[in-house]
């Protein structure tokens, strides 16, 4: 039994290889997201410009209006994405339960 389950290890791979698997991921994770991060930055701070450049020139002529639903949308949207994910990561990877417990079908629901 014992060769099968040195056979079985060396096909999975080391826990030295996989621990570097998992420091390489997380390094290359953690090497994405500030880039990501200026990247919604960057759109956000676009978006902004765009609204308030629009305010500044057209508002009181009321034309050129195409800029006002791009600016907000440029605006908010990555401050939305970037909520979702930090909500997602903090659910995903912490102790607490962030899942809704669904009630066993074994059970009566018509009490």
């Amino acid at each position: 039994m014992k060769p099968f389950r040195d056979l079985a290890l060396s096909a999975m791979g080391s826990s030295k290889q996989k621990s570097d698997l998992v420091r390489n991921g997380s390094q290359q994770r953690a090497t994405k997201t500030p880039i990501a991060c200026l990247c919604f930055l960057l759109v956000s701070v676009i978006g902004g410009i765009l609204l308030f450049w629009w305010k500044l020139e057209y508002y009181e002529s009321n034309s050129q209006e195409w800029m006002v639903p791009l600016g907000l949308v440029l605006f908010a949207t990555p401050i939305v994405v970037l909520f979702s994910a930090f909500v997602s990561d903090i659910c995903s990877s912490s102790d607490v339960s962030c899942s809704i417990r669904l009630p066993d079908s074994n059970t009566d629901l018509e009490r």
